[in-house]
């Protein structure tokens, strides 16, 4: 047979059959009598990329452009196979080509917007996706990437309509309803976030994460009914091995090391990241000790307004300090200040996982610091793929990371009990006082009267300006036992849903407490927030998961706070800032316990105005206030962590020794009030 045209057609048969031998040598045959023949180029490419002949398939690819430049096929074939390579920019230029050779090219669109989102070009793939949308609006994969990409750069509200449209087109697409409950619950929308979680639970009632999706909605709502169902449910999960438990929100449901060490495990092995790469040999010692600091919160936030000052007391002789920035690019006043406490501010939002671990190791950082974990905007495969010899996680969350990723974990002695240690992967860096770090002075506003606040001229005003999901049914029990102990007080909370507001009333009313005493604050900005802190007498406690940067918040103007130890991270953290102020008898291990001292403190107006004198004097002189001890005593472990890499020794425990003699601080330009 001598017809290019008949032969093709066999070819092609024996491709359709999955014969590739047989279509390859079919091919072969049209190309020996046609050499320019575009379409045989491409398609023998398609076998041998099936075939698993990457580099052939690329230069058969290569071939038919070559014949026929604007073969938007072949390019679109060649970028698949350059992306399973992993040379995803490679990819995209291929798949450029093809959408100018073809506009309309739907496989050309909705691929290079999948590989943009996977790169973080998150604005590009939301374009590319809209162009993929004109083409074809009915396809649900399109809109959910769309919304993926738009919830990633915190545009909730379109994305929002992004997951409605992929819902519309496949009611039953599970990813998309749940991804629209949590940009509901971004947009305060929580009404529509649990009916979106209802009917997610409804398709898989085994869902991951969306059993403590549904709490955490319900308790913003104000709804603690089904808080033991929860409770056991997600614990059931955990102890069967069947995982999918979000870590974070888990502590907020149970004070379980051992749980919370198998929730994180299996988040990394669901996410592909069980395993990490070899560790990587020490860069040769510079004058100075590369420091690299991972965070998509170098905004204004509460990491950096914990660690500013101790940015700014950061030894820059001795550790150069490079802060690599994932998050929004927010051109705040806090970024600005952090730019001029580091050598460098990189940002690395743009870059897939490959580049950054690549930027990382370009900079030749020796210890990279992750300052997320397993919360919002993470990026735990930076960690995986190995960005620096050595590698820590410090201060974003609380608890152990269950991965071999992270070799240190910096802690202190009040936060892991003896007995607790076993379910910590990590080594620990005990550091003397605290493990978080706090700035000396905060942006607070004029303090208002009580009146301007809402609040009662003569009443002991007890206080929790924890995040309504922390506040679980046996807090709020004891917080009304509390206010019924003590007659003339009332409760001040920060839970800005009027069903929540509802629900609290109902519970007090209830519990025999008139519902006028429950006081709602609403949203104020940081210094305004602040500065009606200090209006408080008396700061409870939420448990398990305690007030961490809330606490430290209400040390620092003036405000004593009762918390309640347990055995996780999460629920020890107020004790760790107790301590460190030199307060530690408002540390509590039972819930008995904890109501009989917030009961006495409350009933005794002189013994509270002493404690009260005591946490204002603490804010100007305890260790916890004090940024360059910290830095010091952080800069002590980074270092030893440094030294033992560098002679081949394992990650083993070992205490920071505290600085001999309190540092010579600068006085404060007024004193807390």
């Amino acid at each position: 047979m001598k017809d290019p045209a008949a032969l093709f057609r066999a070819a092609l048969a024996e491709q359709r059959a999955g014969r590739f031998d047989a279509a390859l040598a079919g091919y072969d045959r049209v190309l020996k009598l046609a050499p320019r023949h575009a379409d045989a180029h491409s398609n023998r490419g398609i076998v041998l990329a099936q075939l698993g002949r990457a580099d052939s398939a690329i230069a058969a690819f290569d071939k038919a452009l070559k014949a026929r430049p604007d073969h938007a096929d072949a390019e679109v074939n060649r970028a698949i196979v350059l992306t399973r390579l992993g040379r995803d920019d490679a990819a995209v230029a291929g798949y450029e080509r093809a959408l100018r050779a073809n506009p309309r090219h739907l496989t050309a669109a909705i691929n290079l917007g999948l590989l943009l989102l996977k790169l973080h070009r998150l604005s590009a793939a939301i374009d590319v996706l809209e162009h993929a949308r004109a083409i074809d609006p009915n396809l649900a994969a399109v809109h959910f990437a769309q919304g993926s990409a738009l919830r990633e750069m915190s545009r909730f509200e379109p994305a929002a309509i992004a997951f409605r449209r992929a819902i519309a087109c496949q009611p039953d697409h599970a990813d998309a309803i749940g991804a629209l409950a949590l940009v509901e619950l971004e947009l305060k929308q929580h009404e529509a976030a649990l009916a979106a979680i209802e009917r997610l639970l409804a398709l898989d009632p085994d869902r991951p994460y969306a059993l403590e999706l549904r709490q955490r909605i319900l308790r913003e709502l104000g709804d603690w009914s089904r808080d033991g169902e929860h409770n056991a449910a997600i614990a059931a999960r955990l102890r069967t091995g069947k995982g999918g438990v979000e870590p974070l929100l888990l502590m907020t449901t149970i004070d379980d090391p051992e749980l919370q060490r198998e929730a994180a495990r299996a988040w990394f092995a669901g996410h592909g990241l069980a395993t990490a790469a070899p560790l990587l040999p020490r860069h040769p010692a510079g004058q100075r000790l590369r420091l690299g600091y991972f965070s998509a919160d170098f905004h204004d936030h509460a990491t950096m307004r914990l660690m500013a000052e101790m940015f700014e007391a950061h030894d820059r002789t001795r550790f150069e300090i490079t802060a690599f920035s994932y998050g929004a690019d927010a051109d705040d006043a806090s970024r600005k200040r952090l730019a001029a406490a580091v050598d460098a501010l990189v940002d690395i939002a743009g870059m897939n996982d490959t580049s950054a671990i690549a930027e990382t190791r370009r900079r030749r950082i020796d210890v990279a610091i992750d300052l997320k974990g397993l919360t919002a905007s993470t990026r735990m495969g930076i960690f995986v793929g190995r960005a620096a010899p050595v590698q820590v996680s410090f201060l974003g969350y609380p608890g152990t990371l269950a991965s071999p990723a992270f070799d240190w974990l910096i802690a202190d002695r009040r936060l892991i009990p003896p007995a607790e240690r076993a379910h910590y992967s990590e080594a620990i860096a005990w550091l003397p006082d605290s493990y978080q770090p706090n700035p000396r002075r905060r942006d607070v506003a004029a303090r208002p009267t009580r009146a301007a606040a809402g609040l009662p001229e003569d009443a002991i005003v007890l206080c929790s300006f924890n995040a309504a999901h922390k506040v679980s049914g046996e807090m709020l029990g004891a917080w009304l036992r509390i206010l019924g102990a003590v007659p003339d007080s009332v409760l001040w909370l920060w839970h800005d849903q009027p069903r929540a507001q509802a629900g609290l009333r109902a519970a007090a009313v209830a519990a025999g407490v008139a519902p006028e005493r429950l006081i709602f604050a609403g949203y104020l900005p940081q210094a305004e927030h602040l500065a009606r802190l200090g209006l408080a007498d008396l700061f409870l406690d939420s448990f398990p998961y305690g007030a961490h940067t809330t606490a430290s918040d209400a040390l620092s103007q003036g405000v004593p706070l009762v918390t309640r130890a347990g055995r996780s991270f999460a629920s020890r953290v107020p004790t760790s800032l107790l301590h460190a102020a030199g307060l530690p008898e408002l540390s509590t291990t039972s819930l008995a316990d904890y109501e009989a001292l917030a009961v006495a403190l409350a009933s005794d107006p002189p013994r509270l105005a002493a404690l009260k004198a005591r946490v204002a004097a603490a804010a100007v002189a305890a260790p916890l206030f004090d940024p360059v001890r910290f830095a010091r005593h952080l800069e002590s472990a980074v270092t030893t962590m440094d030294a033992g890499a560098r002679a081949g020794a394992a990650p083993a425990d070992f205490d920071v020794a505290p600085v001999a003699t309190p540092l010579a601080l600068p006085p404060m330009d007024t004193p807390p009030p």
